[in-house]
């Protein structure tokens, strides 16, 4: 029985042409390759590493605060301008590869279940300025250095949906991002009313 054939999208194949760069790539060559397709997938690029177990050495307060730029200018300017400390940054070949190579796989499997749906909410001007200001505030949070687990996670989930709705045009997996940034936000208020230790309890009780 022969299988499906895996259908690779524009977005996939952008992704492919990085993995073939034979060198350390500036973040700036990541956004050039990625240009035409917005601000969706260069906030799955960034954000899906922080809750991946990928080593990002040097790489956490860059990639924060580029997620938090790109949510100022996707909610509320519609055009991407980064410092040139930012841009400059290289991220390794191995590292880059591992992260391309989980993006690619996760993609190709939602592909599956994601479809353009409930347009408002990834068209309409002031849902994505909701949408915007919430990535800010993910990516404030994400920047927190916070010895605790799952705060990367917890920060980071909410965003990783939000691009993945945009991307597709997905109203459906914009709602989940809205669902997992309640949860995000309940956790760290839990987090701020009863302090660390409570939380750590928690977790190895």
């Amino acid at each position: 029985m022969k299988k499906n054939p895996v259908l690779h999208t524009p977005f996939t194949e952008a992704l492919e042409l990085i993995l073939k760069v034979p060198h350390a790539v500036t973040i700036k060559e990541v956004l050039t390759i990625l240009a035409k397709h917005g601000h969706a997938a260069l906030l799955l690029i960034f954000s899906l590493p922080l809750c991946l177990p990928i080593p990002l050495p040097g790489l956490s307060t860059p990639f924060g605060f580029l997620l938090c730029l790109i949510g100022i200018q996707m909610g509320y300017t519609n055009h991407l301008w980064l410092p040139k400390w930012i841009l400059e940054k290289k991220i390794p070949k191995n590292t880059l590869q591992k992260i391309i190579k989980k993006v690619i796989s996760i993609s190709l499997f939602l592909q599956k279940f994601l479809k353009p749906r409930l347009p408002i909410f990834t068209k309409n001007k002031s849902f994505i300025r909701i949408n915007g200001t919430l990535i800010v505030i993910l990516s404030l949070l994400l920047s927190l250095p916070l010895p605790i687990p799952f705060t990367n996670f917890m920060s980071t989930l909410p965003i990783i949906f939000l691009g993945l709705g945009f991307l597709e045009d997905d109203g459906v997996c914009i709602l989940v991002g809205y669902f997992l940034a309640l949860a995000c936000f309940s956790f760290f208020f839990y987090l701020a009313y009863f302090g660390a230790s409570e939380i750590k309890h928690l977790i190895h009780r």
